[in-house]
């Protein structure tokens, strides 16, 4: 078993160079890269969950020096994000160089065509980062872009008549091929992937308000949303019959057609999509089972 964890230790201390990438055309910031196919891509979660890996790789690692190299691509990933986001506070899920003079997506969102946006992990990596090195500092200038980033998620993604997010389709939402998601009406499903992680980011943009010793009804306003969005989840997602979590279906209303569904319409609450994958696990991470059981 030793010998096997020090060939895969020996595998990725081999392959890091070549995920850590250098700034390109209008990728102004080192970053890191998923590598694969997605070679010179900067993707929201997937530069998140590298960071996570080699940052904990590092707790071993005795070279300072690629310590600090990855601690300086790792903050690149947050600069490169907030360089591209749009004046409504739209941040791109991925940021690739190729025929366009910008992120395709951030064109997409100026012409009007609805999109996701950034997966609920910019100040989650904000956090594993400034955890690491102990200093918030080196992301005091970025507080109002991290303000305008929940006000768009607020605006276009969050459903009031159920207290969730929701994805505006299946395109780049991270875990690929969902049934709960894909190919799914626009604006039809309040994923339980989504809305588990933003949880986490509101709690960690609470604790990056803190660091910066913001007013207090501030630190406390995303920290009731978080609780806000826990209560939520558990209201609307949790199954008390078969004990789990599930995404669901949020796109129900009366449809009209001729002299047919007249009268008092449709007005129940959103139903469960029943469909058991990965992110359905992901609440009971966060210990919302616990908290769903004693509620119910």
């Amino acid at each position: 078993m030793k010998e096997y964890q020090e060939n895969i230790r020996k595998f990725i201390n081999d392959t890091i160079p070549m995920v850590l990438k250098h700034p390109v055309s209008f990728i102004k910031y080192p970053f890191i890269d998923p590598g694969s196919v997605y070679d010179g891509n900067v993707w929201d979660w997937d530069t998140y969950w590298s960071v996570y890996g080699l940052l904990n790789l590092m707790d071993n690692e005795s070279d300072p020096c690629l310590r600090e190299k990855i601690i300086e691509h790792a903050k690149g990933n947050i600069y490169n994000f907030l360089d591209h986001q749009l004046e409504d506070g739209y941040i791109p899920m991925m940021i690739e160089v190729g025929k366009w003079k910008e992120p395709y997506l951030n064109m997409k969102h100026k012409e009007g065509v609805l999109m996701n946006m950034h997966k609920p992990f910019l100040c989650n990596q904000i956090c594993l980062i400034s955890d690491y090195i102990k200093d918030y500092g080196w992301i005091k200038k970025s507080i109002s872009k991290l303000e305008k980033y929940f006000e768009c998620y607020y605006k276009n993604y969050f459903f009031t008549n159920c207290g969730l997010f929701v994805w505006c389709d299946d395109i780049m939402i991270g875990m690929d091929n969902d049934p709960a998601s894909f190919g799914r009406p626009k604006f039809s499903t309040a994923n339980i992937f989504l809305n588990s992680f933003m949880v986490t980011e509101l709690k960690a943009m609470a604790k990056i308000l803190k660091s910066q010793g913001a007013e207090k009804c501030k630190v406390l306003e995303y920290q009731k949303k978080a609780e806000e969005l826990v209560k939520a989840i558990q209201e609307e997602c949790w199954d008390k019959r078969d004990q789990f979590f599930y995404s669901v279906d949020v796109d129900i209303k009366t449809r009209k057609f001729d002299w047919f569904h007249e009268g008092l319409g449709y007005s129940g609450k959103p139903f469960l999509l029943k469909y058991v994958s990965g992110p359905d696990f992901f609440p009971c991470g966060q210990d919302l089972q616990q908290k769903s059981r004693q509620r119910f």
